[in-house]
């Protein structure tokens, strides 16, 4: 075994391992600690299996280590956080890249979550995406546990209602509906947007905004009753129009909809909830969906083809000042065509990933991403 010590770090190694040590020991007293480490077994390299570059943390050891350097720094400015609430003492995270073709992955492998934080999720079931035209430009599906959110929703509530002197009666009502209304969630809570239009905003300082104008747009809930259905009635009825299964309003050119059927409460924008012929849940990423915590999709092609994207585009290259900066951000733009976003669990462990697809898929996304830069950086 080969050994060096400079003062700063101890390094050495054999024709098996290499240990690399930092420390700002001068008489190198770590060198017994280093020949201990150089004896350990191989470690297990499974959890490598599917990365092309990937990195390895134990979650409490990392977290101690960052938070005792930046602590004389820090200490005046935040909160030390207790991470025991969310992660078992030998907690770890196996997180890295994948380069396939046409796609470029990275996803985190984390194992030891605490229950705390794994209840508050539930299997998603996809239940909202059959009513949803069957390419969505935007969605956001979430398997939730309404009565875990609602616990730790109080909590965060109470926790600044105190730090803020206390709460009114009235605020206390309102406090209590919301927890309702989360509480009575349980299974997928979906955000969509399918089509959207927009137009540009100048104020008298001239600052250009963009707006919405119109929108095709579903929220939709599982529910375990018909609490979030009353209260509406309770609080909004009056200025609503009563339909068969729920109420509707027409404002700025947009019909709302806001119904319940069975144990799916909805509002839909320019959408009236019904389940489509040809839908969402017939697109190949729909099984991405079922038995995930978390589902996400922006498909790039459909956003700046919509109205409201392509206006956001030219304000967006109407701001660029060099015309070879615009060509690059044009480049870029029409190099992505989706991207998806997953979180999926089981008992202590937890699996997140992002993904991008590219236009190109003949190629691999590396090839993609050296080709990309080399056209931006030297053209």
């Amino acid at each position: 075994a080969y050994i060096h010590c400079d003062g700063e770090m101890i390094i050495g190694y054999d024709d098996k391992r290499l240990v690399v040590i930092e420390s700002e020991d001068k008489e190198c007293d770590l060198r017994s600690v280093l020949l201990k480490h150089m004896k350990y077994a191989p470690a297990d390299l499974s959890r490598f299996v599917g990365y092309d570059v990937a990195l390895y943390f134990d979650i409490n050891e990392s977290y101690n280590l960052a938070n005792s350097s930046d602590k004389e720094e820090l200490e005046d400015e935040i909160d030390e956080v207790d991470i025991s609430e969310y992660f078992s003492e030998n907690a770890t995270v196996v997180t890295g890249l994948s380069f396939d073709q046409g796609s470029l992955s990275y996803s985190a492998n984390v194992a030891g979550v605490s229950e705390d934080v794994s209840r508050l999720f539930k299997e998603a079931n996809g239940q909202g995406l059959s009513r949803l035209t069957p390419s969505p430009i935007a969605l956001l599906n979430v398997g939730v546990n309404g009565e875990a959110f609602a616990e730790l929703a109080n909590i965060a509530i109470d926790t600044a209602m105190k730090s803020m002197g206390g709460s009114s009666n009235e605020f206390s009502i309102y406090k209590n509906v919301a927890l309702g209304v989360i509480t009575s969630i349980s299974g997928d809570l979906l955000f969509a947007l399918t089509d959207a239009d927009g137009t540009i905003s100048e104020d008298a300082l001239g600052d250009k905004r963009i707006l919405f104008t119109s929108a095709d747009a579903l929220f939709a809930a599982e529910v375990t009753d018909d609490y979030i259905m009353k209260n509406i009635d309770t609080y909004a009825g009056n200025f609503l129009t009563k339909q068969k299964s729920g109420y509707s309003i027409e404002a700025f050119g947009n019909r709302l909809t806001i119904a319940q059927e069975e144990n799916l409460f909805y509002v839909g924008v320019n959408n009236d909830g019904s389940i489509k012929k040809e839908s969402a849940a017939d697109q190949e990423w729909f099984n991405n969906v079922i038995g995930s915590y978390l589902f996400a999709m922006v498909d790039f092609d459909r956003l700046f083809k919509s109205g409201y994207g392509r206006t956001a585009l030219k304000v967006i290259l109407n701001n660029i000042n060099n015309p070879t900066d615009i060509d690059n951000a044009k480049r870029l733009i029409s190099s992505i065509d989706r991207t998806y976003i997953t979180l999926s669990g089981k008992d202590d462990t937890m699996r997140g990933e992002l993904m991008i697809v590219t236009r190109n898929k003949s190629k691999n996304s590396l090839h993609n991403i050296v080709e990309l830069y080399y056209d931006i950086a030297f053209n």
